[in-house]
């Protein structure tokens, strides 16, 4: 389940970031709210990724390299 979180995470990162780069290049500040809404809801899914973790590993992800850098990314 956690894995289908981190996918949705990235897309929605992503998706954050084209907006952010086309708001340079076009100025739209319609750009800038979706880009906004976007990356946040990316945090939120973020934030659901990592509870998701650690539920199933019964234990904070942070004891290997992998959850470490998702927890501090």
């Amino acid at each position: 389940m956690s894995a289908m979180f981190f996918v949705v995470t990235l897309l929605l990162y992503l998706a954050g970031t084209t907006c952010s780069l086309t708001y340079l290049l076009r100025r739209s500040e319609t750009l800038a709210k979706v880009a906004l809404v976007v990356t946040g809801i990316g945090f939120l899914s973020h934030t659901g990724a990592l509870l998701a973790r650690m539920i199933e590993a019964g234990h904070v992800p942070l004891t290997n390299f992998h959850d470490a850098m998702s927890f501090f990314s």
